[in-house]
């Protein structure tokens, strides 16, 4: 197979005047190398929450250009769950390549101007596993030569990088895919020359047998799969499906639940803030447990705010407390009238009772 080996313009593949609206909006956070004069755009928690996905949002999965903005680095395009998108027709009727879906941080290879590589993750040249990963290049696979025109990508796992998945000591890069930087379609793994580990193949494996795969007693222990229908000369089609076993330890690992989310709202975080710190699948039930404490907050400040109202002002304090004295909560409405916040009173209310997070079909 033949690889692009001339430079490739960033307008090729992504509307550039997007990527500088969509930074300014807080869709996509870019960061700079501090050398090479690299930035790296990746998409932001924002885009995941509003759904703000377009071809340009997907791509920026770790794009890597320099400063004239030609393509350093191609990632792997964002890809969902298999339950949360509506996939085109092919996904019925051509079977998928499988593979192992591992338990820790991308890693996008990216070649520098004197010769050799670096490792980024989606939004840092400088991260804890960047710098990992980077090290770990160095000393392993400082003599691998990248077909020219072609990124690299691998996943960086090592014991402290380890989010749920037990991996022992195993701390090495595991090749998961090689894009071709002009078209972005995949490459395949055997054509390059990784004398590392590989993402696990798992052949024969019609759709529906893929998913009971990957929700079954045999992937228990593991994250789940990736799904990969591949295009000649054009970006493959990915999904992913995860065991709903991962993500149940995943949320216990964060202590996802109700009180959980109402202790961070109370201490002044949004849900923003709240979602960074969680993956994809779990958002959907994060937010409208959120959303459920927050609508239960406002509609007591309206309450209290509108029984506050209905005071007559002009009358004097003992007629006042009377009249408050008659309503279920006297307390917050005396605030209001001395001029002061309900906000704690309202937050000890509209405490949840103890509900911790449930796999829905949709997060798997």
């Amino acid at each position: 197979m033949l690889h692009c080996m001339e430079r490739v313009h960033a307008s090729v593949i992504v509307d550039l005047d997007e990527i500088s609206a969509l930074v300014s909006s807080g869709h996509l956070a870019e960061a700079v190398h501090p050398e090479f004069g690299y930035r790296i755009l990746n998409y932001t928690t924002r885009t995941v929450i509003e759904h703000g996905w377009t071809d340009t949002t997907e791509r920026c999965r770790g794009l890597v250009l320099d400063a004239d903005d030609f393509v350093v680095a191609r990632p792997i395009r964002k890809f969902h769950n298999y339950t949360s998108v509506r996939p085109p027709g092919f996904v019925q009727t051509k079977a998928p390549l499988v593979y192992d879906k591992l338990d820790g941080s991308l890693g996008i290879v990216v070649p520098v101007p004197a010769g050799g590589h670096i490792v980024a993750t989606r939004g840092s040249f400088e991260s804890d596993q960047a710098r990992h990963a980077t090290d770990v290049w160095a000393r392993r696979y400082s003599t691998v030569q990248p077909p020219a025109g072609t990124t690299l990508l691998v996943e960086i796992v090592y014991p402290a990088n380890r989010i749920v998945v037990a991996n022992g000591d195993f701390d090495d890069l595991v090749l998961l895919a090689a894009i071709d930087n002009h078209t972005g379609a995949d490459v395949p793994l055997w054509e390059i020359d990784w004398p590392g580990p590989i993402a696990t193949l798992h052949p024969g494996l019609d759709l529906d047998n893929a998913y009971r795969f990957a929700t079954g007693p045999a992937k228990a222990e593991s994250e789940g799969i990736v799904l990969l229908w591949t295009h000649p000369g054009r970006e493959s089609y990915r999904l992913k499906v995860k065991h709903p076993d991962y993500i149940r330890r995943h949320s216990a690992i964060f202590g996802l639940s109700t009180v959980a989310l109402w202790r961070r709202l109370v201490a002044g975080d949004d849900v923003t803030s709240i979602l960074a710190d969680l993956p994809d699948e779990v958002h959907g039930w994060t937010k409208t447990a959120v959303e459920r404490i927050l609508n239960e907050h406002r509609g007591w400040v309206m309450r209290f705010e509108s029984e506050a109202a209905a005071i007559p002002p002009e009358l004097p304090r003992a007629q006042q407390a009377r009249l408050v004295k008659r309503l279920e909560h006297p307390g917050p409405v005396f605030r209001l009238l001395d001029g002061g916040d309900v906000n704690d009173y309202v937050w000890k209310l509209v405490r949840p009772t103890y509900e911790p997070y449930r796999t829905e079909a949709a997060d798997l």
